[in-house]
């Protein structure tokens, strides 16, 4: 079967296409820079790390002068950060661990990883679960791609029968973890647009003007929002956070209930499309704002963080890659996020009630999407494996994961 990366039709291009232009510039850079790092693998060492110092942070945040005593950060985290490609960061014990996921490949799908239940979602073409605790994986189904579901311990599975995005009446299938089939139906015709995250009861889907809500229950569309082309964040306990047009304000919608919108944090800037991110309590939202019509893939924004309850708005890091990759703990009480720089990433926490923001520069390849792991789940991640430099715990050059279970030190 032949896919495609997700993304939205021609319709609903006009602003997100700049963005997901000079994101898979990046993201094809990366690939052949990965290329050019396996043909000189054993030229080149090590690689050293060091700690970045932004003179940036929330409001009176104290940047630590070094790390703490062991950690990648001044207090320990308790947490890993499984990246798309492979790579798990152990950030209390300075530590990259490289193994394989299975059902991984490189693209430009939406969602190249995601948590549901004890596993790790991968995969477009074939989709499957990898289980945290290191039992075999589960194949959840041939399909063009997937969308994470309200229920946590299940995904959606979106099917085209032209086996590409908008080929055809997709079928919208809800299937948990162990591959239980929990909801299977046709779904609406492709120029109703792209469903993009679960709800509960369905689906929101992406369109031309604004967003709506699919209801799988009633087979049809409940609600509708906005009147530019609308773009999906994330959702979290029932709210989705979006934008419509340029992105000058965000929305915060209950699938049930209130539309409460806040203006661009940044006055005459846009609002990343993709990057709105609300904590799993809903409490707090994470975007990047940018200056509008971004036209390279080198475009640069500032981190804020709005309380949803207060509307207070704080500025976490400025002068950051307008593509970087956030994400919550599932506590809600820190955000972590990811970007390209130099020869490896910066790696940056975020804690909500301490109100500090620090960084670190870490030798991985490139800031792919990452979910973050309590340390005490990850044993079967950080299971010991082979000691390598970094460039030779690295990717291969047919899957970009890789090829072995790997480690080494920063």
């Amino acid at each position: 079967m032949t896919v495609a990366p997700h993304r939205p039709p021609a319709s609903e291009h006009d602003f997100l296409a700049l963005f997901e232009e000079a994101r898979q510039r990046r993201r094809r850079r990366r690939v052949l820079a990965a290329a050019i790092v396996a043909v000189v693998v054993a030229v080149i060492a090590s690689l050293v790390l060091a700690v970045s110092l932004p003179s940036s942070s929330m409001h009176k945040v104290i940047s630590p002068s070094r790390p703490g005593p062991v950690g990648t950060f001044s207090r320990p985290t308790h947490a890993v950060l499984v990246f798309a490609d492979g790579f798990v960061l152990d950030l209390d014990h300075r530590r990259v661990v490289g193994r394989p996921i299975h059902g991984q490949r490189p693209g430009d799908q939406r969602w190249d990883i995601v948590r549901a239940g004890n596993s790790l979602v991968v995969g477009w073409g074939e989709v499957w679960a990898d289980s945290i605790a290191g039992r075999p994986p589960r194949r959840l189904g041939q399909v063009v791609t997937y969308v994470p579901a309200a229920d946590r311990n299940a995904v959606w599975l979106i099917d085209y029968p032209g086996g590409r995005i908008g080929e055809g009446t997709p079928t919208l299938s809800e299937v948990s973890v162990t591959g239980k089939v929990l909801h299977t139906e046709l779904g609406p015709p492709p120029s109703s647009g792209v469903p993009v995250i679960g709800v509960p009861g369905g689906l929101a889907f992406q369109t031309s003007t604004g967003i709506a809500f699919w209801d799988v229950n009633q087979h049809m569309f409940i609600r509708r929002l906005g009147t530019q082309a609308g773009f999906i964040g994330n959702a979290a306990v029932g709210k989705v956070a979006w934008c419509e047009g340029l992105c000058t304000r965000l929305h915060v919608t209950d699938t049930a209930g209130a539309d409460v919108v806040f203006s661009s944090p940044q006055p005459g800037r846009s609002i990343q499309p993709t990057s709105a991110s609300l904590s799993p309590d809903g409490r707090y939202a994470a975007v990047i704002t940018t200056s509008q019509g971004p036209q390279t893939g080198n475009q640069r924004g500032t981190l804020d963080i709005i309380d949803t309850q207060t509307g207070q708005v704080d500025i976490a890091k400025r002068d950051l890659s307008a593509f970087s990759t956030l994400t919550w703990t599932s506590d809600s009480r820190t955000l972590f996020f990811a970007s390209d720089h130099g020869s490896g990433i910066i790696v940056g926490e975020v804690p909500m009630r301490a109100q500090r923001a620090e960084t670190a520069d870490v030798p991985i390849q490139s800031a792919e999407p990452f979910v973050v792991v309590n340390r005490s789940e990850a044993v079967s991640l950080l299971r010991a494996a082979d000691r390598e430099t970094p460039l030779r715990c690295s990717v291969t050059l047919i899957t970009l994961v890789p090829a072995r279970a790997c480690s080494y030190g920063y």
